[in-house]
């Protein structure tokens, strides 16, 4: 969580999905850590870090996790993230819609977890 700024945002499908939000956006160190923290808690086996290089402008850098990987299939997922003043900022988990969010009987086919009901 150092490495990202205070006010830090992370948007994401996933966001919907483990913290029963309506926006996708969670703010702060604090939302980020529960965020984190639930992500972890509810790992598909699909979900792994296989990922080959990266691009960076110098303010952006972003990469993916490629669905073909050499253990075998992976969830297919790009990350980008933002720096300002040598911190993370804005970040953003793209391509996870098309996997679940869309059908959740999908979801559970591919093996994503949901939390418990509040």
């Amino acid at each position: 969580m150092a490495l990202h700024h205070e006010n830090a945002t992370l948007e994401s499908p996933l966001v919907c999905h483990l913290l029963r939000s309506e926006r996708g956006i969670i703010a702060g160190r604090e939302e980020l850590r529960e965020f984190v923290r639930r992500v972890f808690e509810h790992q598909p086996p699909e979900r792994r870090r296989f990922r080959s290089g990266l691009l960076t402008d110098g303010n952006r850098v972003t990469w993916e996790y490629p669905r073909v990987s050499p253990d075998g299939e992976q969830m297919d997922i790009v990350e980008v993230l933002e720096v300002c003043d040598g911190l993370i900022s804005p970040s953003r988990l793209l391509g996870l819609e098309k996997r679940w969010h869309a059908d959740p009987r999908r979801a559970r086919r591919v093996g994503i977890s949901s939390p418990p009901a509040s």
